[in-house]
């Protein structure tokens, strides 16, 4: 079981998993509350990015409900089949969304600080990978932009995209069923969609990838919310 931070964060409402970077998460919400205080930048833009915000712990927390449920029914075997397949489908979209949400949020932080150069016009366009670039042009020097062009590269993260695009928009992958023989334990079995082995680490692994991935980005995007807002 997920140990749960007593005390609630401050835009979730909810206590959240230990495993939340909460420190930088939160000094960011002060700092930019206090930006928002100031009048500084316009209230749309605030709006925008105070709902990525509350998305990205939200989202966050249900990850952990949905890699805890996917471990409690890889143990009871293959007659929960349809539970494993329930919540690796949202843990995948859940964990995603986690990334697009911040990215999404900081596009609008620096629409803040930079309005010329980060327009606000229509959000279905404002993505990771613009996010990425715009900041690559933008602020090349800042510790967020390293941080984000790693992410798009990553092998994970390519992984974990291409799984939720599949999961999400296309179809079902099934799986390659593990088999025993006299002299040989049974194997796990592989999904069928990038070759995710299917066991008690498929979930936690990359829980804790996205845990690290969330502390790197929320890092650096504190530090440019401190030097550009």
């Amino acid at each position: 079981m997920t140990s749960i931070d007593v005390k609630p964060l401050q835009i979730a409402g909810a206590p959240m998993p230990s495993d939340f970077p909460r420190t930088p998460y939160e000094a960011i919400q002060n700092l930019c509350t206090a930006k928002r205080e100031s009048s500084l930048g316009p209230l749309a833009t605030w709006t925008e990015y105070s709902a990525a915000w509350n998305a990205v712990a939200y989202r966050f927390h249900a990850v952990t409900d949905h890699d805890e449920a996917f471990i409690e029914a890889v143990g009871k075997g293959d007659p929960a089949r349809y539970l494993q397949e329930r919540e690796l489908f949202s843990f995948f979209v859940a964990g995603l969304s986690a990334i697009e949400a911040f990215a999404y949020g900081l596009y609008h932080l620096a629409a803040v600080a930079c309005p010329i150069k980060f327009p606000v016009k229509d959000s279905r366009s404002i993505t990771l990978d613009l996010t990425q670039k715009k900041f690559a042009t933008s602020f090349p020097a800042q510790t967020v932009t390293v941080e984000l062009s790693k992410l798009v590269v990553d092998r994970t993260f390519t992984e974990w995209k291409i799984c939720r695009n599949v999961l999400a928009h296309r179809s079902y992958p099934g799986r390659i069923m593990s088999g025993t023989t006299a002299n040989q334990p049974p194997t796990d079995d592989v999904w069928k969609l990038e070759n995710v082995t299917i066991n008690s680490e498929t979930t936690s692994s990359r829980r804790k990838w996205l845990s690290q991935t969330l502390q790197d980005l929320l890092d650096s995007a504190k530090t440019f919310v401190e030097q550009k807002l």
